[in-house]
């Protein structure tokens, strides 16, 4: 199950592991920064994240440009990373065409699509947004601990402990590789992502 967090529990967990009473008001804007630059550093980290991919969703196809794929579409999520492209709904039958396409800053391209198609069924990585503030109450559960040890290196950084920040990283390190580890076991036991073909090192905008 995909749970959130509020940022008050991100900043007690934070307190707890630091070892502070409390933050001045600089210190809870400062780790306001360090909580949204280590989500964003996580999300970059997998194209399957639970939490931020999309399956087989109808998505128009423009005219201009030509067998175009935009990334953004009214009242849909945007698309961050195109995964796959499919002619009809994907995963219900083993007969639906998937599409090779290509990457522009319009979107992705469709080659060879099957005309007249007006409609195609992406897969993909939904775009981050990441602007957390002291009232968010959507962080990432599953990126609590990379968050605190990147927020606590951070902390010891700004005061000149430079051992003690490494050795946060590495804790922060060691907790995201074990969330990895299990996006990639999900992955493995994934029809959907185990298919993913080895284009996808050319499919980020």
């Amino acid at each position: 199950m995909i749970k959130d967090l509020t940022f008050t529990e991100i900043k007690n967990s934070f307190l707890a592991i630091s070892g502070l009473a409390s933050l001045t008001h600089v210190d809870e804007f400062f780790l306001q920064g360090s909580i949204n630059l280590a989500v964003n550093k996580a999300y970059d980290m997998s194209i399957t994240w639970p939490r931020y991919l999309v399956i087989g969703e109808e998505r128009t196809v423009s005219t201009s440009p030509a067998s175009t794929i935009p990334f953004t579409q009214a009242s849909k999520q945007n698309i961050s990373e195109f995964i796959k492209i499919h002619r009809t709904e994907p995963y219900l039958t083993n007969s639906c065409v998937e599409y090779d396409f290509i990457i522009s800053s319009a979107g992705a391209r469709v080659l060879n699509i099957v005309q007249p198609s007006t409609t195609a069924y992406v897969t993909y990585k939904k775009e981050l947004v990441t602007n957390f503030t002291p009232d968010s109450t959507d962080i990432p559960a599953e990126f609590k601990d990379y968050i605190i040890y990147s927020a606590l290196s951070d902390f010891y950084t700004g005061d000149g402990q430079n051992e003690k920040a490494a050795y946060a990283t590495q804790l922060a390190n060691d907790n995201i590789s074990l969330q990895l580890m299990k996006a990639e076991a999900q992955r493995n036991n994934n029809l959907v992502t185990r298919r993913i073909s080895t284009h996808l090192s050319r499919q980020s905008r």
